[in-house]
């Protein structure tokens, strides 16, 4: 049952809100009406598509593509329980309050995460006091180890993500299974390192299960590769045209919509530097 829910005035103007294309920003709104009152739904794509955009031809696809660019940008968590996948919103917590919150769907599974469940479950949770705009619970993050660990497995989802966008894959996978080697006891920068490294020599890869050797093979290693694993860095708007002028490719993942098309992202003064719109003229111009 779809529920009443709140938006707070600084998710606008939120880093991580801007990183998403509209349309994904929608959807991630869309998500809460539907969404469990512990911040957790079924990743069905046919399901979200009907719930958050039942009169327009959106294909289940897009929802994908939309869904891996929120997890992209630690909007999203992704994890399995009970053999099936769910989504659920960081910071949930701080930015809805329920009086009796009531959990509809399973709380993670992957064993033996009991900080991470209880984060993800516990409806008493601190209410963060963190910088103004940040949709994941500051607070939880640098005091709670439940807390901490699902920033980093949200962190880890993004990082995974963007390394299967900067390797130009046909797609980014579910990346769910990132919870489940946190809780193993694996470490997320030599995960992501794995990841990165692989992609690098086959970017055909279409499932996470294929790095699991890798992965174990790197943790025997004693000096294996790391790479740190974080928010995303600011985009280099200005670097990333100047290469798609020279004709290499955009990736819509990461940039959104190329220059010239609808809800590109790029900053007007870069579109309008490199000519892709007209600059505008002064107000006192005659």
């Amino acid at each position: 049952m779809a529920r009443i829910r709140t938006i707070k005035p600084e998710f606008w103007s939120s880093e991580q809100v801007m990183n998403c294309e509209p349309l994904a920003r929608l959807l991630f709104i869309g998500l809460w009406n539907f969404a469990d009152d512990l911040g957790h739904i079924p990743k069905s794509l046919r399901t979200i598509k009907a719930q958050v955009f039942p009169g327009d031809a959106i294909e289940p696809a897009e929802i994908e593509r939309l869904l891996a660019q929120l997890v992209q940008n630690a909007l999203l968590v992704e994890y399995v329980a009970e053999g099936r996948a769910y989504l659920a919103v960081t910071g949930w917590k701080k930015h809805q309050k329920i009086d009796r919150p009531s959990a509809r769907y399973p709380v993670p599974s992957t064993e033996p995460s009991t900080d991470l469940q209880r984060a993800l479950a516990e409806p008493s949770l601190a209410e963060g006091k963190g910088e103004e705009g940040s949709l994941v619970e500051t607070k939880g993050s640098e005091t709670d180890a439940g807390a901490r660990e699902l920033r980093l497995i949200a962190d880890l989802q993004a990082g995974i993500a963007r390394a299967f966008a900067a390797a130009n894959a046909p797609g980014v996978p579910d990346t769910s299974r990132a919870a489940m080697w946190i809780s193993q006891g694996y470490e997320a920068s030599i995960i992501l390192a794995v990841v990165t490294e692989l992609l690098q020599r086959k970017p055909s890869i279409s499932s996470l299960n294929y790095f699991d050797p890798a992965i174990r093979e790197a943790h025997a290693s004693r000096t294996p590769r790391r790479i740190e694993v974080g928010p995303e860095p600011p985009k280099d708007w200005d670097k990333q045209v100047q290469r798609f002028k020279r004709g290499l490719p955009w990736t819509t993942r990461i940039w959104g919509p190329e220059p010239g098309l609808g809800g590109c992202q790029v900053p007007r003064e870069i579109l309008e530097r490199y000519g892709y719109i007209t600059p505008k003229k002064p107000e006192n111009a005659g």
